[in-house]
């Protein structure tokens, strides 16, 4: 190692200077510019050599003629992992994990074995990105090809991909008697559903510049989702002091559960870095993002609902089979487990049974992807809830209506078995609701008509918000009123420093043009949980809302001086301090910022923060009405107009929670229509572009309509908002798939989604053939 390391510092120039730990401009170039096909000048670039195959022993590495390449600095194995290491590091997991999942999570780079196409084997260090994928090719692996896993159900059966067995996990969530509602039903309906895996399709796919001190700093461009937590498994990982790392935030764009996730390549471009001295870039290209980066959804599920013929539902039960890939990554138990928590969702049900099988394949591993968990029950639960209806000749917006938790049952709460976690429902009418956005939907107008069977669909469900523990804020102010904001949440997308200017200007009463948010910097943010699970507006927003509260508590304190009254009859109005009742009396806060400065001149700013903290997480209701055309002859289904209503709470920014609702509707369409990663019987991945993966167009995309309900404020914070980065995607597939099952003229022809022209053309043979048999 010491040799190639060498070599690395006399090719290129050295170690790289210590890195300020301020705003150096190198960071803000790399901030606003880390990635490109070139690396900048004295920053070098990493590409990743991945297996060929889904499954297989790893013998031989021969890197040499890679190494003898002008222009590469090194070329790194696992071989040099355990030499620098003593090991190869296992990537943690950060949701739902524990000590017994360690026999499935993924070392950094593969050892032994490989056991997905597309796990990194090495990595390339090189003047340039061209130079080092031109590296690549010359290094030739050995793989002894073994028998490959793909199919989920079979995993029980089939010969282990790990010593442990193929079946990481078993969860059973229940409550009440679901075998004696069965027993008892007048009505019993059951259906084996699949969701076939798909993935976020960000514009601009993962990347990161790692620039190491000579101090033995190491700091990272381009962290983001949760960059706290990353920091802490990348010193753990690299046997170094987390404080020894910075992560500096980029405006990179959406995220979409995918982005920001502690990878291999998060690991690999640090010690890239810390390998050769020098900075090094890694940006994902199309192919490596099909490969590489978390795949989701693939479920498959065993359901059955029982009722009787009045309508009332008595028991839901599924046992599903959720497919982890071939590791075990940071997040991917918690898709399972969200899924069997709230697959009863916003009906009273009062017995259910959810035991979901989490296993192993060789298909690339499995993460959360916008609304994880919540997509895939509503497709199941909704699906049944159909063809009760139809069983039992009602309608199905009726059934709906009638098993609905009422608003004379809320506050509502369920605990399920096996989890021990409480469901609690927070105070709304959902058939109220359900009710408005029927009408709603009613009311709107479709911009044209296609020719075919139309038919509408619904999918009612709820979505969960305000995941804990905590969020940490801060707001500062100088002397010339300007304002800054700091948070442990991060930018992916979802406009939150729009959103947290917006509360702190309306707090202070200041404009939102003297307010700026800056990108995280975990040198000046000292804890955060981060952005996902449509926590941002509510936990960082709440925790800028209780900073800019202390400020002007502060701000009482240092004017009640100036006014010679007492703080309790100060208030805070217009971006300054009054007394009450007398609004020419008042200090302005800039004045107050300069005052506070001149009692301490070691200070630059104002600055005050605060920690929002919550142990609860809240389920908000949601309904989506979908409007198809079903073509006889193609079996093509054009969607015609779809409605999103969801209770908000309180929106701060309206535009925002549109465009939120909105954008997930599009990304449902997807998920119901067209998106498939698909993979052949040895574990080849079939959709590796956009040539074969197939991905919502305007042409797609039909009328949208959001319906925001603002009847309530949500009591479990203080800004009164709701959680809706997912409320808009969630109930998307299964309200197209009901609506195309009743243009089909059987609930539950539809079994799997992405919906096909060929499963349509499937299911209305069969339902020509079934009336030609009666």
């Amino acid at each position: 190692m010491e040799e190639t390391r060498g070599g690395a510092l006399k090719e290129f120039g050295g170690i790289g200077a210590t890195i300020p730990r301020h705003e150096d401009p190198a960071l803000v170039r790399g901030r606003e510019r880390f990635a490109g096909d070139l690396a900048e000048p004295g920053q070098l670039s990493m590409a990743v050599l991945r297996s060929y195959s889904a499954h297989g022993t790893l013998g031989s590495i021969d890197a040499d003629a890679a190494r003898a390449l002008p222009g590469v600095a090194a070329v790194l194995t696992a071989a040099d992992l355990i030499t620098q290491l003593g090991s190869v590091p296992l990537i943690p997991p950060r949701l739902s994990g524990d000590d017994a999942s360690e026999p499935w999570l993924q070392p950094v780079l593969a050892h032994e074995k490989v056991r997905y196409v597309g796990e990194p084997i090495a990595i390339v260090v090189a003047r340039d990105r061209y130079t080092a994928e031109d590296a690549l090719e010359q290094i030739f692996v050995d793989i002894a090809p073994l028998s490959p896993l793909i199919d989920p159900v079979a995993a029980l059966d089939a010969d282990p991909l790990f010593s442990s067995g193929n079946l990481v996990r078993t969860m059973d969530s229940s409550y009440g008697d679901t075998h004696g509602a069965f027993a008892s039903a007048d009505v019993v309906v059951e259906k084996k559903l699949t969701i076939n895996a798909h993935t976020a399709m960000p514009m601009e796919t993962r990347g990161l510049v790692a620039i190491p001190g000579i101090d033995g700093s190491l700091t990272i461009c381009g962290a983001t989702k949760v960059p706290h937590w990353n920091r802490s498994t990348l010193a753990r990982l690299l046997g170094v002091p987390e404080d020894r790392i910075r992560m500096l935030e980029t405006a990179v764009g959406g995220g979409f559960g995918v982005r920001g996730e502690f990878y291999p390549e998060d690991f690999l471009v640090a010690w890239a870095a810390n390998t050769v001295g020098q900075p090094v870039s890694w940006i994902e290209d199309r192919r490596e993002h099909f490969l590489a980066t978390n795949h989701a959804r693939n479920q498959i599920h065993f359901a059955s609902l029982a009722g009787n013929k009045d309508g009332l539902i008595l028991g839901l039960r599924s046992e599903f089979w959720a497919n982890l890939g071939a590791y075990v990554r940071t997040n991917g138990l918690r898709v399972p487990e969200v899924t069997v928590s709230i697959l009863p969702g916003p009906y009273n049900i009062p017995n259910y049974q959810g035991i979901a099988r989490c296993v192993v394949t060789n298909r690339t591993p499995a993460g959360t992807y916008r609304a994880p968990g919540r997509v895939e029950s509503c497709f199941v639960r909704e699906t049944l809830i159909e063809m009760f209806a139809e069983r039992i000749g009602a309608d199905p917006l009726e059934v709906r209506k009638l098993n609905l938790v009422g608003p004379s049952e809320m506050p509502y709460q369920r605990i399920l078995q096996g989890t021990g976690k409480p469901a609690l429902l927070e105070e709304a009418d959902y058939p109220g609701i359900l009710t408005r956005a029927h009408a709603a939907f009613d009311s709107q107008a479709a911009t044209s008509r296609a020719p075919g069977r139309s038919a509408t669909g619904i999918g009612a469900f709820l979505e969960r918000s305000t995941l804990g523990p905590f969020e940490w804020g801060e707001i500062g102010m100088t002397p010339d009123g300007k304002v800054s904001v700091r948070s442990g949440g991060s930018s992916v997308g979802q406009g939150i420093r729009t959103v947290l200017a917006q509360i702190v200007a309306g707090c202070l009463e200041v404009p939102s043009s003297d307010v700026t948010v800056e990108l995280l910097d975990t040198d000046l943010v000292p804890q955060g949980i981060g952005s996902f699970g449509s926590r941002s507006t509510i936990a960082a927003g709440s925790a800028v809302h209780l900073a800019s509260l202390r400020f002007i508590n502060e701000a009482k304190r240092i004017a009640s001086e100036l006014l010679e009254a007492s703080p309790e009859d100060l208030v805070s109005r217009n971006g300054g301090i009054e007394i009450t009742g007398v609004s020419d009396q008042r200090v302005e806060f800039s004045t107050i910022a300069g005052i506070y400065l001149e009692e301490d001149p070691s200070r630059s700013t104002m600055r005050f923060d605060a920690t929002f903290e919550t142990s609860s997480v809240t389920y908000d209701f949601g309904a989506h009405f979908a409007d198809v055309v079903v073509d006889d002859e193609t079996g093509e289904v054009t969607l015609q107009k779809l409605l999103l209503a969801f209770d908000v709470g309180r929106a701060v920014n309206p535009m925002l929670v549109e465009g939120q609702m909105l954008g997930g509707a599009v990304q449902g369409i997807g998920g119901a229509l067209l998106e498939q990663l698909r993979f052949d019987v040895e574990g080849n991945p079939l959709t590796t572009s956009f040539m074969d993966y197939l991905i919502p167009t305007l042409h797609e995309v039909p009328d949208m309509q959001a319906l925001l309900i603002e009847d309530r404020s949500s009591g479990s914070n203080p800004l009164g908002v709701r959680g809706v980065g997912e409320g808009g995607i969630t109930g998307v597939p299964a309200a197209i798939a009901n609506a195309v099952n009743r243009a089909i003229g059987r609930a539950g022809a539809i079994d799997s989604l992405p919906i096909t022209p060929e499963d349509v053309l499937r299911a209305l043979s069969e339902g020509s053939t079934a009336e030609n048999l009666s």
